[in-house]
């Protein structure tokens, strides 16, 4: 079953008062839908590396998003035990097949956002270009995952909501103590700024939504088009090294995209 987790952690020396808040909304707006098994939630409310690390490994096979919210900088994430590289998780979420939104509710995450659009996955990703206050981020994921969970909107109609509900919020004048950036002395942002960015050739992201409950036939082409997934990544690491290899993947690929033919009908 396809699964959404949410990564949040506190800064202990500058903790944000409305995260505790964003978390309960956003893991309540999608635990709706999740008791209709429509897919599931992992929420880690006070991530650390070791956690983070074991979960996506653990999960890599259906994570469909990953949104992380807290304190945050340019080239890094800050979890409750210390402050990681981004290329480290970028590496981690490039493992998972079926990612298709990586959300960085934190200040200036955009360097981040460069390098996750260059993963063999190719998810859509939200990040900032500025810090951005606590309040505005919160309101930012509560709107977005209310459209995206219970609208059941696109990638792209959620981030319109949510960035227009955030700007609304951030018209209360922004202070970086209690704003989500982790770099010592950025200038403030008059109006914080969220992007949304898909790598070139994956517009399909942006209007991916999240899954809904299949019936078994649909379930069979899911599965199917997990393997097809698979067997091309695996195809495209050997090619020109080990045509037996080649050989054996392209027959398996070959009778995969037959089966999956039949079961589309």
């Amino acid at each position: 079953m396809s699964l959404v987790f949410l990564a949040y952690a506190n800064g202990r020396s500058e903790p944000l008062p409305s995260l505790s808040r964003e978390e309960e909304q956003v893991y309540s707006l999608l635990s709706r839908r999740a008791a209709r098994h429509d897919f599931s939630v992992h929420r880690d409310a006070n991530a650390t590396l070791p956690k983070v690390a074991e979960y996506l490994i653990r999960f890599r096979e259906d994570l469909c998003v990953f949104a992380f919210s807290g304190h945050a900088g340019r080239d890094r994430l800050l979890l409750e035990d210390q402050a990681v590289q981004g290329e480290g998780i970028a590496g981690l979420l490039g493992q998972c097949p079926q990612l298709r939104l990586v959300a960085l509710n934190g200040c200036s995450t955009r360097g981040q956002a460069r390098r996750l659009m260059q993963l063999p996955n190719g998810p859509a990703v939200i990040s900032t270009s500025a810090p951005v206050g606590d309040l505005a981020a919160t309101q930012f994921a509560i709107s977005f995952f209310q459209a995206f969970s219970e609208q059941h909107a696109t990638v792209r109609e959620a981030f319109d909501i949510g960035f227009s509900a955030a700007r609304a919020a951030a018209r209360e004048p922004i202070s970086l103590p209690t704003g989500r950036t982790l770099a010592l002395g950025v200038g403030e942002a008059e109006e914080p700024w969220w992007g949304l960015d898909v790598p070139p050739g994956r517009p399909q992201n942006l209007d991916w939504k999240l899954p809904e409950k299949k019936d078994g036939n649909s379930r069979l082409v899911d599965l199917l088009e997990r393997k097809l997934s698979r067997l091309r990544e695996q195809l495209l690491l050997i090619q020109g090294t080990d045509a037996a290899r080649e050989f054996v993947l392209e027959n398996q690929i070959g009778q995969a995209e037959e089966e999956l033919s039949k079961l589309k009908g």
